[in-house]
């Protein structure tokens, strides 16, 4: 009986314990689940961003002036006098001469 009074405090501590850690591990365990995925959505903008950089990198090679000029040679009705196009197999696009 008096090893029992003496262990009480250890077995209700112990009990305590077990208790709050039953509680809180799917809380604990979905804290780091959604910070995985915030780091996978994390990943995911870096490389939109640098995909969305690529194309308007694109955009304004196309759409400054001679990058528009350049793409108007490849249809016969902006060719400027002079000019001759020439269809490339294998190559996107068009090749042109003065």
């Amino acid at each position: 009986m008096k090893l029992l009074r003496r262990m009480a405090p250890l077995i209700f501590v112990l009990l305590v314990g077990g208790l709050v850690m039953f509680l809180l591990a799917p809380g604990i365990s979905s804290y780091w689940e959604q910070r995985r995925e915030l780091d996978q959505v994390r990943n995911e903008r870096t490389t939109l961003r640098a995909e969305i950089a690529e194309i308007e990198a694109d955009i304004e090679n196309v759409t400054n002036g001679e990058g528009f000029r350049r793409a108007a040679r490849c249809y016969g009705q902006f060719v400027e006098p002079g000019v001759e196009v020439y269809a490339v197999p294998g190559l996107s696009g068009c090749a042109n001469a003065p």
